[in-house]
């Protein structure tokens, strides 16, 4: 049981990943700053507050809280896209 749910939340991981890295290939949604609320990453990848959470809690984004507010870091989320293409390319 708790294999298949592993398998199910990795293939969304996959799918959102390859989603975002779509939408800011395709530069529906540039991000200028060098850190991103999460306000506006949710816009951007136009996911819940759930999703966002449920990501960062798995470790699938990076994120750093400061005073109650969390930032996310363009630099590691362009890591993160750019790893997981190379993985899917295989």
């Amino acid at each position: 049981m708790m294999e298949a749910i592993r398998r199910i939340l990795s293939e969304f991981q996959q799918k959102l990943l390859i989603e975002i890295r779509i939408a800011l290939q395709e530069k529906k949604y540039p991000i200028e700053r060098e850190w991103i609320k999460s306000n506006e990453i949710k816009k951007i990848l136009g996911i819940s507050h759930g999703t966002l959470q449920t990501l960062r809690n798995n470790g699938s984004i990076p994120f750093t809280k400061i005073g109650g507010v969390i930032f996310y870091s363009r630099e590691e989320l362009n890591k993160i896209f750019k790893q997981k293409e190379f993985q899917t390319s295989k």
